[in-house]
């Protein structure tokens, strides 16, 4: 996949990110990250992927914001 960090995108809203457009996985140098969502101002498909550098034991409830779920 070509990688374009000069890309500039339109802000993503969280209404645009669902579950199922995830995927973490461990690929042996370490844990990867990949979302896909449609861009709000023109529709195309973007994929935003990167790499975790720490992962930290934190105390939360589920779902982290419910104004989305209402």
């Amino acid at each position: 996949m070509a990688r374009d960090t000069a890309l500039e995108v339109a802000d993503i809203d969280a209404e645009f990110l669902c579950p199922s457009d995830t995927d973490v996985r461990n690929d042996g140098d370490g844990i990867r990250v990949r979302l896909a969502v449609p861009d709000s101002e023109t529709g195309d498909g973007l994929v935003f992927e990167t790499a975790v550098e720490s992962v930290e034991t934190v105390d939360f409830e589920l779902p982290l914001d419910d104004e989305h779920y209402d």
